[in-house]
């Protein structure tokens, strides 16, 4: 019940992170440092980080399919489906529950 509670939010903060959005035609003066705007910055992939990226998909995957049927769904629903708890204990419960 604790890594489900943990789960979700950690999934809430995950959702609210890849939310944020800065302007463009925003005023500059207010921001210091530097940085590079999104628009200059360089998308090509470096290759160290390609074959980390590989890899650690390589072993959750192995893992995920190591786990017995019901966490496998759990996380299948959870983390690739993006379904919220309440989504998930509906679509894992047994037909005779549903009918309650």
């Amino acid at each position: 019940m604790l890594s489900i509670a943990r789960n979700e939010g950690l999934g809430r903060l995950r959702k609210q992170a890849s939310r944020r959005e800065d302007s463009l035609d925003a005023e500059t003066d207010e921001r210091t440092g530097d940085y590079t705007p999104a628009i200059l910055t360089s998308w090509r992939e470096v290759p160290f980080e390609a074959l980390e990226r590989k890899e650690l998909g390589a072993l959750l995957r192995q893992a995920v399919e190591g786990l017995p049927e019901i966490y496998r769904n759990v996380v299948l629903l959870r983390d690739i489906e993006e379904m919220d708890v309440r989504e998930t204990a509906v679509a894992l419960a047994s037909p005779k529950e549903r009918s309650r």
